[in-house]
């Protein structure tokens, strides 16, 4: 369960002295965050941080729903980083990028300051992942107060936002 400090004491002091050395603490994966999430929504600018995996991620069908909506009048915009999966994937994403008139850009893997800045210039996060065990870049983008879409697949139920955890 994730503990600030405060929680931490009061469990130790919940607990009988003789079980202190049982307890383990395991830091977070996701470092916090500060960030000035863009939500000037003037233009949608929808990020996908993560594997470029058609296959896997949906990155196609986030694609595909962007370009629809591009032809509708929408100014929108679908920003895809991170390195790519396999030589199939790069084909299709090059294929995708190079038919949307703009509307869809990749780019290289961005860590640290360039993610958060990533995020910062976007103002929808979007995960359509087939499958995730912790969805990382998903729990990050929710830390920088990015509006956040998912889909059941990532394993994070509506449940787990509304308890707080993230």
């Amino acid at each position: 369960m994730p503990l600030n400090k405060k929680t931490l004491i009061r469990l130790i002091n919940f607990l009988p002295k003789n079980q202190h050395n049982k307890i383990r603490i395991i830091p977070n994966a996701v470092q916090k965050i500060h960030s000035t999430t863009n939500n000037n929504f003037d233009k949608l600018r929808v990020i996908y941080i993560g594997r470029k995996d058609v296959d896997g991620k949906g990155i196609q069908l986030v694609a595909e729903a962007v370009k629809e909506l591009a032809e509708t009048g929408i100014d929108i915009i679908f920003n895809i980083y991170g390195p790519i999966h396999s030589k199939q994937s790069e084909k299709i994403i090059n294929k995708m990028v190079n038919s949307s008139e703009g509307v869809i850009q990749s780019y290289d893997a961005v860590y640290e300051e360039s993610k958060v800045a990533a995020y910062n210039e976007n103002n929808i996060f979007v995960l359509a992942s087939r499958s995730e065990g912790l969805p990382i870049t998903l729990l990050e983008a929710a830390q920088t107060g990015i509006y956040c879409l998912a889909t059941k697949e990532t394993n994070l139920e509506k449940d787990d936002w509304h308890a707080g955890i993230f």
